[in-house]
């Protein structure tokens, strides 16, 4: 009998009962109605996977998966819900960190694909041992300095990045896709920050296809408040590590660009935990031209020869 557990936590009792009927046969499945009782599972069995109903009694599922990210990192988490939130769904890049958002009504074979590579991420991170939790307020240490990149038509959130991390990191600036290609290939780029212009689909498709060629580079977007199906897809296919709006504040700005500088340290002294950010490669045309999306995974597969070098040559650092 398989040891890989699921939990699926809903308030529905006939939810709980159809995802334990889809799942029941492939995991031991533990299912819950109480967040506190799904907490503390957390706390006392292993599981791999924890998909949560955003609309719960007792608190929201971004808020448990939050709970659950700290209590048990090595768990997967997906957020579940019948309907669309941006702000909740902000959140759950932001605080919950989620793997996947699964809308309802989900489709079998879509959910199961899943939640199957959801398990398989989950038990590599065990295998390894259990991943660590870090402080995202706290700096790591590192002889070299982290190299950040902004993509950005109009300077902005440059100004603001450069102005705060200049002196600690390497800050590259570009104005198109096209100039940070070539910044990829020159550069070990860490942390990409893009300014995603509104109605532009090729900054998306773009902050896509670096996660999927290589889910060791933290991507933050920095855009305006959208229609949720669009931040759905940079949580599904572009697992981006933060989501900023256009008016936060500069302290706030820099807290989160260094909680990212100091998890992509984290990923290069630990690879392993790069797997729980790996989507699928995006294969479709979408609207990045095919010249700049071959530059882009050839730039990319350098990358990763160079980090692999940088890694290997330093000492595990947990």
């Amino acid at each position: 009998m398989t040891t890989e557990t699921l939990l699926i936590v809903d308030d529905e009792t006939r939810i709980l009962r159809a995802l334990k009927a889809v799942f029941r046969s492939g995991y031991r499945v533990r299912t819950t109605t109480n967040c506190s009782e799904a907490l503390h599972i957390l706390k006392t069995e292993q599981v791999n996977a924890i998909i949560s109903d955003q609309r719960m009694p007792e608190m929201r599922g971004v808020d448990l998966l939050n709970r659950a990210r700290r209590i048990s990192p090595n768990t997967m988490r997906l957020l579940m819900t019948g309907y669309s939130d941006v702000s909740s769904i902000l959140d759950a890049i932001n605080q919950g960190e989620v793997y996947r958002y699964i809308t309802k009504p989900w489709g079998q074979d879509e959910i199961q694909a899943v939640v199957a590579n959801a398990v398989k991420i989950s038990q590599k991170l065990y295998d390894v041992d259990h991943a660590p939790t870090y402080d995202a307020t706290t700096a790591t240490d590192y002889a070299e300095k982290t190299e950040l990149l902004v993509l950005d038509r109009r300077q902005t959130i440059y100004e603001v990045v450069r102005s705060q991390f200049s002196e600690s990191c390497i800050v590259h600036y570009s104005q198109t896709i096209e100039d940070t290609v070539k910044i990829f290939v020159r550069r070990p780029v860490k942390v990409v920050i893009v300014n995603v212009p509104r109605g532009n689909s090729d900054y998306l498709s773009f902050l896509k296809l670096i996660k999927g060629q290589h889910p060791s580079i933290v991507t933050i977007a920095v855009m305006a408040e959208s229609d949720a199906d669009q931040i759905i897809d940079l949580i599904n296919q572009g697992q981006i590590y933060r989501h900023l709006p256009l008016t936060i504040p500069p302290g706030r700005t820099r807290i989160c660009i260094q909680s990212a500088i100091n998890y992509a340290n984290r990923l290069q002294a630990n690879p392993v935990l790069a797997e729980r950010h790996r989507v699928e490669k995006d294969e479709t045309p979408e609207s990045i031209s095919q010249v700049n999306r071959r530059r882009i995974v050839e730039s990319m597969s350098m990358l990763k020869r160079r980090l692999f070098s940088l890694t290997s040559t330093q000492p595990n650092r947990l």
